[in-house]
């Protein structure tokens, strides 16, 4: 359902911007440029239509080399991406996986793999961004983003949207998230905690004044349940809804958040359908403290929300078994806290720490049944990372970064791991 939702929203982006290349074309001379810029580029025009949208995470692609527009620039085209080649080094315990996660830790360590050495390309990216002044809708932007990240590192569509008039519709990053709050990194998401969730949605966004800005969003997330022999996964009918109120200044945000849940199961019991209320909130912010040093933070709390904290994801821990009621669940509580510091040597040299915390709160009817098991129920990790950065050149950069991490379960047992990354990436 979701992958078909996917294919017709990029199915939209094509044609209205084959739509819109044809209208603007045939109101100019019915030629197109094609332009390859350098980031050292003096042509500000073009440039400047892809700075004003380009996402403000480390780890998405930059502006696009290579642009094609309408003599008029009514139309600009560009299409960019990067190529990144990632390796890591395991020892004294490692994360099983291509990035650095502490629920991915063996617990016990003895008799686990202690180290192991890995290379890996598929982080690459590649996208298309069409901006297009029009007449009815203002400017439009249309992003289409994939990676190399799915089964066996086949292409994976990441992010399509269309943003006009304040509206976003299409599958990226959710609401509830803050692209602004997060360090630079190596790792694919920098810490334990940096999740990155992409929604399908309709938002809509809104500057107050003043600095003020606000959002709000329809959004249909995957849930992620732990079911028992009188319950079943049951389909969702209402969206998820984040909203947010943000505040900007010169050196840096505020911004505050909330997520308010609909949680569908299916009683066995009677052949019944029922819901949960998952409830959510998160703050977060990006502070320049003096020139060279900037700090950021993230912190969120909430019951039913746990798909959305990167460490718990996809562990089945939104909903859990209500053992005192049979055919009935509960949603438990999470909490996470990030925070991390940037400092620049200079304007191509740049180096960043992080810790990471984040736990899960399971209802006491479960954790004293029988269907709750200790040795293997995560508790709660943390982390610690630190890197250096070097633009070595103005469209490519290499990096290095260590981390540590320990992953203890609800008896106390813990694993740890520690990781060192090595980075080379080219942007296009």
């Amino acid at each position: 359902m979701k992958g078909s939702l996917i294919l017709k929203i990029t199915f939209l982006i094509v044609m209205m911007a084959g739509g819109l290349c044809q209208r603007v074309v045939s109101q100019d001379d019915g030629r197109a440029l094609l332009y390859f810029i350098s980031k050292d580029s003096t042509d500000n025009e073009l440039l400047g239509y892809f700075y004003r949208t380009q996402s403000p995470m480390f780890s998405d692609p930059s502006t696009p080399r290579f642009i094609v527009a309408s003599r008029n620039r009514n139309f600009i085209m560009g299409i960019g991406g990067y190529i990144m080649l990632r390796g890591f080094y395991d020892f004294n315990g490692i994360s099983d996986g291509r990035y650095f996660q502490t629920k991915n830790i063996p617990i016990p360590n003895a008799g686990n793999p202690r180290s192991q050495l890995s290379l890996d390309v598929s982080s690459s990216r590649i996208f298309t961004k069409i901006i297009g002044n029009t007449k009815f809708l203002g400017q439009l932007e249309g992003y289409v983003e994939g990676d190399f990240l799915g089964a066996s590192r086949t292409f994976r569509l990441r992010q399509a949207y269309l943003k006009f008039l304040g509206f976003t519709f299409g599958q990226t990053l959710s609401t509830f998230m803050d692209a602004k709050c997060i360090a630079p990194h190596v790792d694919q998401y920098g810490s334990i905690v940096n999740s990155t969730q992409r929604n399908p949605m309709i938002r809509y966004e809104r500057e107050l004044g003043k600095g003020f800005g606000f959002g709000l969003a329809a959004e249909f997330p995957p849930f992620s349940g732990t079911y028992s022999a009188t319950t079943a996964s049951a389909y969702p009918f209402f969206p998820d809804i984040p909203l947010y109120l943000e505040y900007k200044w010169k050196t840096g945000h505020l911004k505050l958040a909330a997520l308010f849940r609909d949680l569908p199961y299916k009683s066995l019991e009677n052949n019944t359908y029922h819901g949960l209320f998952g409830i959510g909130g998160k703050a977060s912010g990006k502070i320049r403290l003096f020139d060279p040093l900037t700090f950021y933070f993230h912190t969120a709390y909430g019951k039913g929300i746990s798909s959305y904290f990167l460490d718990l994801a996809s562990e089945g821990l939104d909903l859990l078994p209500d053992p005192d009621r049979p055919g009935r669940m509960s949603a438990p509580k999470a909490f996470e806290l990030y925070t991390a510091l940037r400092f620049n040597f200079s304007k191509t040299v740049y180096s960043s720490a992080n810790f990471g915390y984040c736990r899960i709160y399971p209802n006491k009817s479960y954790v004293n049944s029988d269907l709750f098991k200790p040795a293997a129920f995560y508790s709660y990790g943390q982390s610690v990372g630190a890197n250096i950065i070097w633009e070595f050149i103005s469209s490519a950069s290499c990096g290095l970064e260590y981390f540590w991490g320990k992953k203890t379960v609800y008896n106390g047992e813990n694993g740890h791991a520690n990781r060192i990354y090595g980075m080379i990436r080219y942007n296009f």
